[in-house]
């Protein structure tokens, strides 16, 4: 949880991926083909997105490393 929240849960989902237990995550749904730059056009868009909102984005997606963390807790108990 130190770390940014952006390789954090990139790391879950590569964790979560690995060990066989999907997380719960909607699908971003688009004709253009991901590439380096679609996908940091997306994200730009969705940080404007929440500064247009007064959502700090950062703090937003920290949240929901949390909830992942939670729901792969849940899956797979120690």
């Amino acid at each position: 949880m130190s770390q940014p929240a952006l390789p954090l849960v990139s790391k879950l989902i590569y964790r979560a991926d690995k060990y066989g237990s999907p997380l719960k995550i909607e699908k971003y749904s688009t004709d253009v083909q991901a590439t380096e730059e679609s996908v940091g056009a997306a994200l730009a868009s969705v940080i404007a997105w929440a500064y247009e909102h007064e959502i700090d984005p950062e703090l937003a997606l920290r949240s929901q490393a949390r909830a992942f963390i939670a729901e792969l807790t849940r899956s797979n108990p120690a």
